[in-house]
């Protein structure tokens, strides 16, 4: 019986590389008896999407959700190995931001490159056991819940409980984005002259010197989780539109809030901890622990090694008269040789054939990378399409922070829709990313097709304090632009009006 390869990830601003080290390197070494993962990464421009074979997918799903229950330091095995790899990720950014890649040797280069991939490759390994643990039918996070259903009734709403209880504690780059941000913009409201300015629009270049010197060492600090997979960082201009978003919200209240509530969200989980016995509380605190090491894989893996990396993308493309970009659908057989062989098998119209379309897959254990009408025929012909009712009035999701919301919805899933996102509208994606993160910050609700509570849309729902559902499967299939839902995410439920 053929394999049935199903869509679980669909992604914007995500080139090949490093996407198909997944498929090449990771898949193969996911689980001790070494099946392999047979996937299709499918790539239209900057869209991705990932679908694995449905019956591998399952099975790799399994063995980790026996691997967690059976081996009692198997959670303990998972963060040790991604710290590991997080230091490792830390090393190559410092090198990189040291050494003047102009004077290295191609051969140099691809050794460069090496360190990239396998860095890339071992944390996704142990940070993919993590996702698989809560993906499709095979959620961790939803088991435990579950199982502590009656209990988490006793104290209260139990979707509402539960995600407090398995809110991390350690503070994330995004987090400390925002409260510094919260923390500059309450220093400018007391500044009447560069509040003025601001709510003036003045042009950048006219606004007070400080307050220029300040925004551009916040785009500084913090631009680089803009940056996503391929660009750009954020920059000034950018943190200087989010003031004119944020002028007339009082910071210092929400500044205030946010402390309060980070207050309250500890005290609630020490004083309930103790409704539940060791192996409860040990399962809370893991999955608390796989939130945190899941959006710290992305901050070292993605947001601070992929602008690291954009130099060595740089260079090459200026040795070969490549654009960064097409640099980046160029694989490590390729660039052995090109780098070390000294073969240029390649040139700039195969490169932007691939951006265009290709298949980088896996079936049956061979791994095929085309482009083009070759890339149509795998989807085609592999990936099965689920059908969906267009006219289901309510959706189903999982809580990632409670509340409710009424609004207009508008499906934004890259940079492209951006412009079309206005105050208050509901915000509908496959899946959020932080280049979406401007529209975020105007949304009055959040909802997702993919997802889990450890997802970048929960994560920045929690943060923003914005109602959020993930996890509806089909939410970007049945709503349209222009639809009136109201948000119940106490419930997880979104309804059209």
């Amino acid at each position: 019986m053929p394999k049935k390869y199903v869509t679980i990830v669909e992604d914007y601003n995500v080139p090949l590389t490093p996407w198909y080290i997944l498929v090449e390197k990771v898949f193969r070494e996911m689980t001790e008896d070494k099946a392999g993962i047979d996937s299709i990464i499918i790539h239209k421009k900057d869209f991705v999407t990932w679908s694995p074979s449905l019956e591998d997918f399952n099975r790799a799903g399994d063995y980790f959700n026996k691997k967690i229950v059976q081996d009692e330091s198997f959670a303990k095995f998972l963060h040790g190995k991604e710290v590991y790899y997080f230091k490792e990720i830390e090393k190559l950014i410092d090198y990189l931001s040291k050494t003047d890649l102009k004077e290295k040797t191609n051969r140099q280069l691809y050794e460069i490159y090496l360190k990239y991939y396998n860095a890339i490759a071992q944390c996704w390994r142990f940070g993919m056991a993590i996702q698989f643990l809560d993906m499709g039918e095979n959620k961790y996070s939803e088991r435990i819940k579950s199982g502590l259903l009656p209990k988490l009734k006793k104290i209260g709403n139990p979707e509402i409980v539960f995600s407090k209880l398995i809110t991390p504690r350690q503070e994330n780059a995004i987090q400390a984005e925002n409260n510094e941000f919260l923390k500059f913009l309450a220093a400018i409201q007391k500044n009447k002259k560069q509040a003025g300015q601001i709510k003036k629009d003045v042009r950048f270049s006219d606004l007070d010197k400080d307050l220029i010197k300040k925004i551009k060492m916040i785009a500084k600090k913090y631009g680089w989780i803009q940056f996503y997979y391929i660009g750009p960082s954020a920059d000034a201009g950018y943190y200087y539109d989010l003031l004119k978003l944020k002028i007339n919200l009082n910071a210092k209240k929400v500044l205030d809030k946010i402390k309060k509530e980070r207050k309250e969200i500890l005290d609630f989980q020490n004083k309930y901890e103790k409704f539940f016995d060791s192996g409860e509380l040990k399962q809370i605190k893991t999955l608390r622990d796989f939130m945190y090491l899941k959006e710290a894989r992305k901050e070292f893996q993605i947001y601070r090694l992929s602008p690291a990396m954009h130099r060595w993308f740089s260079e090459v493309g200026r040795r070969f008269s490549w654009s960064p970009l097409q640099c980046r659908y160029i694989i490590k057989k390729e660039y052995e040789d090109l780098l070390v062989k000294n073969k240029k098998i390649l040139n700039a119209d195969i490169l932007n054939e691939r951006y265009k379309k290709c298949a980088f897959y896996s079936i049956n254990g061979k791994i095929r990378l085309v482009t083009g009408k070759k890339a149509d025929e795998i989807e085609k012909k592999y990936i099965v399409k689920i059908k969906v009712n267009a006219n289901i009035k309510e959706l189903k999701g999982t809580v990632a922070y409670p509340g409710k919301a009424r609004g207009a919805v508008k499906i934004v899933n890259s940079t492209s829709d951006l412009s079309k996102f206005n105050q208050g509208d509901i915000l509908v994606s496959y899946s959020t990313n932080p280049s979406l993160v401007p529209a975020m910050n105007k949304a009055s609700a959040i909802i997702t097709n993919t997802g889990g509570v450890t997802c970048h849309a929960a994560i920045i729902s929690r943060e923003l304090k914005i109602p959020c559902v993930i996890g509806t499967n089909v939410a970007t299939k049945v709503l349209k632009d222009g639809d009136l839902v109201e948000v119940d995410a106490n419930k997880g439920i979104v309804r059209k009006i």
